[in-house]
This record gives C-alpha cells, structure tokens and sequence, in this order.
C-alpha cells in the first residue's frame, strides 16, 4: 500500500511541474538539502550524488517560499544536462521548496500525523525510507512534494524533516552535565587517593 501511495503521488508530482502542452517530454528531478545560497546559484547536497551546484537564471521561478535559506530540501527541476565538474553543475528550471511545520501527534510505522495549527488542522505524511525516528509531541519542518490529497485528513508524502534548534542544544547539555558528574567523580578518586596516602605515610613514620 506504501508503496502504492509514493508511485501516485510521485507521478502527481511530476505532471504537476511540468509546463502545459509538455507532458510527453522527458522529467528530470533531483532533491537535496541546500548548504548554500548565492545569488546566481544555490549547492545542494543531494543523496544520491553529494554536492550538486544549481544555477538560477531569469527564467528560474521559485515555489514555496519567498526566499531560498540554509537548510530547506529543495526539488529542482532541470533540463537534463549535467556537467562533469566537480561538483557537477546544471540550470534549475524550478525550484520548489514546499513545508509542513507542525507538532507530532500520531507516529505509524509508514506515516506520521502532523498537527499544523487550529485553523489548517492536520496532515497525514507518508514517511521515506531514511526517515529519522520521531516522537509524539516533537516539532518538526516536514519537506514534501507539495501534492496534497483531497482526503480528510489530507495526505502527503515527505522527502526529509528538519527539526528544531533547540533540540540538539539540549542534547547538548545533558553530555556537559554526565561530564561534569564524571569530572566531580575523578576528583573525589583523586582525594581519596591522597587521604590514602597521608595515612600509609602516617603509618611509616609511626
């Protein structure tokens, strides 16, 4: 069923950004996570090939969001050609950046709930096969496709997840407080080794 679902909203995907009259013509797509924006070009750091710079001519158009930032997974559409560089360069058609941000609150073993807000409600996200674990109540940036369902909740099918700041931070601060524990521990070994030694100097004196 799983799979069933990504075919159709792969295929949705792709008539969806297609120019009007040009579905006959060959697709090619490819999605990573941008590492860096400038202002002719964007590097994308994509799975299945690692760096890959996108250039952005007048033609570009961007969907989804207003700006292009640090982070966001983005799917580009091109034209096919792909330089031999390192990294290998191509000219981005469109590039599309659509999120889902919201709290968990429903985890499956091939789909997640998200709550959006009062008002937009709920999503049901299809999960990728490298998707990261997630807990209920956790904050998450969902990257998908952007085809919805017309379903109640609506379904749609995540690429990657981005999370919050704040959370690595506190990870962060749980190892400095097990090594200041392991720290305050070495010091008590360390006095209990010359409380050791003060009494076998006692006794050799004696």
């Amino acid at each position: 069923m799983k799979k069933i679902v990504c075919v159709l909203m792969i295929l949705a995907t792709l008539l969806a950004v297609l120019p009007a009259g040009a579905q006959e013509s060959e697709v090619f797509l490819l999605s990573g996570t941008i590492m860096e924006v400038l202002d002719d070009c964007v590097m994308l750091d994509v799975p299945e090939l690692g760096d890959v710079q996108a250039f952005i001519s007048e033609e570009t158009t961007i969907e989804g969001v207003d700006a292009l930032r640090i982070g966001q997974t983005a799917v580009v559409l091109y034209d096919g050609k792909m330089t031999r560089s390192l990294p290998p360069q191509i000219t981005a058609q469109r590039i599309s950046v659509y999120a889902v941000e919201g709290t968990v609150t429903e985890v499956a073993e091939d789909r997640v709930t998200i709550q959006r807000g009062d008002e937009l409600g709920e999503v049901v996200l299809t999960l990728p096969e490298n998707a990261p674990e997630l807990e209920i109540g956790q904050s998450v940036i969902a990257y998908t496709t952007g085809i919805m369902t017309m379903s109640l909740p609506p379904i749609m099918n995540a690429i990657a997840f981005e999370f919050e700041a704040g959370e690595p931070a506190e990870e962060a601060e749980d190892i400095e407080r097990i090594e200041d524990v392991e720290d305050a521990e070495d010091v008590e070994l360390i006095e209990d080794t010359e409380d050791a030694g003060d009494v076998v100097s006692g006794q050799d004196n004696g």
